[in-house]
């Protein structure tokens, strides 16, 4: 090859370079995002602290020592164009960081007196409580002492759908008065004052159950008047003699009622005298146990 050809190609070359060097490039697309079209964006590290935000819904992140996502290249570059990418062109310039900014957690609604009170439910009502049942009451109502008011009564309870319930009660009545020698010692005493009160005339007998027990009775009487003369007649000849007051009981019919008997029989009394008869009396008591 002559020389002048080598120098031909040198002055080509060279010439080639200075147009490759002057001929105008195409204008890369920008690589940051815009801020208004969401997703991520470049932050440098000088503008970590002092960059605002323009748009809040813009979601931000910084990748420390991450490669920059490919997802950020433009639509305008293919792949294997040859051309060296534009972030790797961009991360030679300059150190980039990508700032990924957390969410703030979502803060609670305040929530009204009147919001909440809206949306609770509403209490049920409670139910009315049953009124109690009245307790029971019973009476008594006599006594009935004679056979011609037991049948007048049997007729009017059976004119009112009732059935006439008569039941006995024991009245204690006037006590007995019974005069009687005490006897200190035992048996051989008690015989030694019977043989005594038998020589003088004074009527008597051994008293062998009760209280008395062990006793010389002198006589019972009804009255204390009769009592009295004869334990002073005794006590005249020298012995001590006592007045027992013995309990005597007698038995009387009475008319059981209960509410229902007498609201049939409309029977009312002012107060504990039966106003329908008066010749007998009427006296609440404790109603009989169920089944008794």
């Amino acid at each position: 090859m002559s020389k002048s050809l080598v120098r031909w190609l040198i002055l080509s070359l060279l010439v080639a370079n200075v147009l490759l060097f002057i001929w105008p490039r195409e204008t890369a697309e920008p690589l940051l995002d815009s801020p208004g079209q969401g997703g991520r964006r470049l932050v440098l590290l000088d503008e970590v602290e002092q960059a605002p935000v323009a748009d809040p819904a813009v979601e931000e992140q910084v990748l420390v020592g991450e490669a920059v996502p490919a997802a950020i290249a433009q639509d305008g570059e293919s792949e294997g164009s040859g051309e060296e990418p534009a972030e790797e062109q961009l991360a030679d310039a300059v150190s980039i960081e990508f700032v990924e900014e957390e969410e703030s957690p979502p803060q609670d609604t305040p929530v009204t007196v009147a919001e909440s009170q809206a949306d609770a439910e509403p209490e049920p009502e409670p139910e009315p409580e049953p009124e109690p049942e009245p307790e029971p009451r019973c009476w008594l109502a006599g006594p009935v002492e004679s056979t011609a008011l037991t049948e007048s009564l049997t007729a009017e309870f059976q004119s009112a759908g009732q059935a006439l319930n008569l039941v006995l009660r024991r009245v204690a009545t006037e006590p007995d008065h019974w005069v009687y020698l005490k006897v200190d010692g035992g048996l051989e005493e008690r015989r030694r004052l019977s043989a005594e009160l038998r020589d003088r005339g004074i009527d008597h007998f051994p008293i062998t159950d009760g209280e008395l027990t062990g006793n010389l009775s002198l006589g019972l009487f009804r009255s204390p008047d009769g009592a009295e003369i004869l334990a002073a007649r005794v006590r005249e000849q020298g012995y001590s003699v006592d007045i027992f007051l013995r309990p005597r009981y007698r038995e009387e019919a009475w008319i059981a009622l209960d509410d229902t008997a007498r609201a049939a029989l409309d029977w009312t009394d002012e107060p504990g005298l039966l106003l329908q008869h008066p010749e007998m009396r009427i006296e609440e008591q404790d109603c009989p146990e169920p089944g008794g």
